[in-house]
């Protein structure tokens, strides 16, 4: 139980002592991007916009954009819905695989999370969100206004999604059929695993919520809602590569039900440590009772509408997953849903995107395959099985 509610949180149980006294050193605009990819000797694709948009209710949100490298000859257009307490930064080897087949890519961060507006900004480390809907109008008007996904014409559209961007994506293509032609979700959030959906958590998570929607839902309620590194204090998580790096793990277990990759790990948290200590950082903790209500709510509602998805989907899944639940995603493909179909990688964690080599290629090949397949989506996996 302990190992299952550390990895919903999104953080360790052990306590960072560090101390940040310096000005941050990325600030997510372009230029600083530009600066921390050179600066650490880094290959990665700078985006054309680093920017920010304010959707109607005043909010502030942060998106990022890769045109195609060929534009004349672009694959597609390709929208990725990052997963909790992700941000832009953290998912750059999916952009440059992207990029890499002449796809024109666009995300952002969601509310509340990255270099987003955060909705307790006295408390901006708290994973929060009030409802799934206020990801969906943020999601409906970045694809509206930013992207302009209805001005796309004679490229396939495609939905890239990952863990809880898997859940805003699948009420997204229930709710707007024929906006994109495919999807393809790594490690969706359709439910969450049973040790955390239950009837006794979901009644204690009620009574947290009648009290305060921003109460911590983390076994410590001082240090569960903070940003927590997966590294022992004194790893420069910013030059630790390789098995120094899984060395370094504090708890290289929890961690492996992430990624098995230590060194990709590493190199998310010095995007984060690096945008330190202002606030809102890139960090974000443990979610509120507020989120996991939200998070119930969003999940029970994929289940009951289940079989009005029409857009193509495929899903990817990891058999060491521990943070979503494998047999939700499995019964919402399974049930009379044609249009789904769901792929297992065997030995995967939950990351599937920052992976090892092996498990990326292993997912890219299923992405590519799927996108150019003339079958169903049920056919499709038939074939792979």
């Amino acid at each position: 139980m302990l190992a299952t509610l550390v990895l919903l949180l999104g953080c360790s149980p052990f306590s960072d002592s560090a101390l940040y006294d310096v000005e941050p050193r990325y600030d997510g605009s372009r230029l600083s991007f530009e600066s921390f990819v050179e600066t650490h000797d880094k290959v990665w694709p700078v985006p054309a916009k680093l920017e920010t948009f304010v959707v109607p209710d005043g909010a502030t949100l942060r998106y990022a954009f890769w045109p195609a490298p060929n534009p004349k000859r672009r694959a597609g257009v390709v929208v990725f819905f990052q997963g909790r307490t992700e941000f832009i930064e953290k998912n750059i080897y999916a952009y440059q695989a992207l990029l890499d087949r002449n796809f024109e890519v666009w995300t952002l961060d969601w509310r509340g999370q990255g270099l987003s507006e955060r909705l307790l900004p006295d408390e901006p480390e708290k994973g929060h969100i009030d409802s799934y809907a206020t990801y969906l109008s943020d999601a409906e008007f970045f694809l509206r206004e930013i992207v302009k996904l209805d001005e796309v014409r004679g490229v396939p559209r495609i939905l890239l999604a990952h863990s809880m961007g898997g859940a805003i994506g699948t009420t997204y293509l229930l709710r707007n059929p024929g906006d994109f032609d495919k999807a393809v979700f790594s490690a969706p959030l359709i439910r969450l695993p049973a040790s955390v959906d239950n009837t006794l958590i979901r009644t204690g998570n009620r009574a947290k919520v009648a009290v305060r929607p921003s109460i911590c839902t983390g076994l410590n309620p001082l240090s569960a809602c903070l940003w927590q590194s997966e590294f022992e204090d004194d790893a420069d998580v910013c030059s630790i590569a390789g098995d120094a790096a899984a060395d370094a793990l504090i708890d290289r277990d929890t961690t492996e039900h992430f990624s098995h990759d230590a060194t990709k790990v590493a190199e998310i948290e010095c995007w984060i440590v690096n945008s330190r200590p202002a606030e809102p950082s890139l960090g974000l903790g443990g979610p509120t009772s507020g989120w996991l209500r939200a998070t119930y709510e969003a999940t029970d509602w994929i289940d009951a509408n289940r079989s009005k998805l029409e857009t193509p989907l495929l899903i990817v899944g990891g058999s060491e997953d521990r943070t979503v639940s494998n047999v939700g995603q499995a019964a919402f493909c399974d049930r009379d849903n044609s249009e789904c179909c769901r792929l297992e990688l065997e030995g995967a964690g939950h990351e599937l995107l920052i992976e090892t080599p092996l498990m990326i290629k292993q997912f890219y090949e299923a992405f590519d395959a799927f996108i150019d397949t003339d079958l169903q989506p049920d056919a499709f996996c038939k074939a792979r099985r």
